[in-house]
Order: C-alpha cells, then sequence, then structure tokens
C-alpha cells in the first residue's frame, strides 16, 4: 500500500514538473504569446500610420482661414494705403517724410532712405521735380552745382542729374574715373545728411547715387527705424 502510494506521488511530481517545463518553455506559453502579440500589435502600426491618424483635417481648416485673414488684411492695409499716398508738394511736409524732429532730436527715416535706393533713376528724379519750388531747394541746388564744377575737375563726368527739393537733395553721377577723394567731398557743399551708393557699370563706368538732406550738424545722425 506504502508503496503504491509512493509510486502515485511521484508520478504525480513528475506530470507537475513535465507541465511546468512545458508552459515555460514551449512556443506556445502565453508569455511568448503576448510578447509576440505585443510586438505583432507594434510592427503593424507603422510611423506613417501615425501621421493618418493626427487630425491633419482640423489642423487644415483652422489654417487656411487664418491664411485667408492674413491675406484680406494685407489686401486692406494695401488699399487704405493707396488711397491716402498721395504724393506730397509741399517742400516742407516732403521734407519731413525724410528728417523730422522730436522732443528737440533730429531723427531720419530709415524707411524714406531704403525707398530712395530702390526706386530707379528716373522715378526718383520724376518724383523730386513734382515738389512745389521753395527758396531753400533753390539754393541748394545752385550750390552743389557749382561745388560739382569747382571741387570735381580732376573727376571725368560723363553725365549727372541733380534734383533738390525742400531739405532734399538727389544725385545720380556717372563718370569714367576721377580722384575718389574728391568725389567723396562731394556730400561736404552744404552740411548734410549724406548716404551714397557706388556701383560699378558693365561698360567699366562708376555711378553715384547720393541723397543728401539737409541738417545743423550731420555727426548727430539717428535712424528712425519705423
Amino acid at each position: 500500500m506504502k508503496l503504491k502510494l509512493i509510486i502515485s506521488l511521484m508520478c504525480l511530481v513528475g506530470i507537475v514538473l513535465i507541465g511546468n517545463k512545458y508552459l515555460f518553455n514551449s512556443p506556445n506559453s502565453p508569455l511568448t504569446i503576448e510578447s509576440e502579440h505585443v510586438q505583432s500589435t507594434l510592427s503593424t502600426v507603422k510611423p506613417e500610420n501615425f501621421s493618418q491618424t493626427k487630425p491633419e483635417n482640423k489642423e487644415e481648416k483652422t489654417e487656411t482661414p487664418v491664411q485667408s485673414n492674413l491675406v484680406s488684411v494685407a489686401e486692406n492695409q494695401l488699399e487704405q494705403q493707396n488711397e491716402h499716398s498721395e504724393f506730397v508738394t509741399d517742400p516742407t511736409l516732403f521734407s519731413k517724410t525724410f528728417v523730422f524732429t522730436d522732443n528737440d532730436q533730429e531723427f531720419v527715416s530709415k524707411s524714406a532712405i531704403d525707398n530712395v535706393f530702390k526706386m530707379n533713376t528716373e522715378q526718383l528724379f520724376n518724383n523730386i521735380s513734382k515738389v512745389e519750388y521753395s527758396e531753400e531747394a533753390q539754393i541748394r541746388e545752385n550750390t552743389l552745382s557749382r561745388f560739382i564744377i569747382d571741387e570735381l575737375k580732376d573727376v571725368n563726368v560723363v553725365d549727372q542729374q541733380i534734383e533738390c527739393a525742400g531739405k532734399v537733395c538727389a544725385v545720380e553721377m556717372i563718370y569714367t574715373e576721377g580722384n575718389l577723394n574728391s568725389i567723396n567731398k562731394l556730400s561736404t557743399f552744404t552740411t548734410n545728411y549724406a548716404f551714397e551708393q557706388f556701383i560699378d557699370l558693365e561698360n567699366g563706368d562708376k555711378k553715384l547715387k547720393a541723397l543728401y538732406i539737409a541738417t545743423e550738424d550731420p555727426s548727430q545722425l539717428t535712424l528712425a527705424m519705423e
């Protein structure tokens, strides 16, 4: 009887050991299946699927009206600017578009200067010529013309244009050769804020495009960054 019981217990232990080995080492064990299931799940959710599940349509719907609104605002601002952008012909007001005083300090408008050098020569001189006559402008133009004759004798000037309105004088000069020091003195025909651009032309000539604005003290130049 005891022998049968011992045999039975030994058989039971063997079955349990075999069962445990099968449970943890069999490819079909729950842990292995769970691992394979997780890997399978991750492998099927590819990166492109993540982008597809993002609410792209919602973002597009919210971005589109914003862009449209910006365009509309820009167009409205442009229309308003065009409606109120009548050219200033008064010499005092024209000067103030370039140089103005605030709290007893003089400022030069950077945007106005930038616009001049972006503008082609014909348009620039055409605009200045529309400004009404002023004695100040006439004196400055005469002084500048005389200065070129007297002080730039060592410069071979091919062509030149001069136009003054209010405190502002514009110059375009084309020359083949000459003393650069003489050309650099051009801004001293009176006391001026001087803005100059030198360009090498394809034919070898040089071009000076300059804007001179009357001031009492050019060393105090302060640009207004509108």
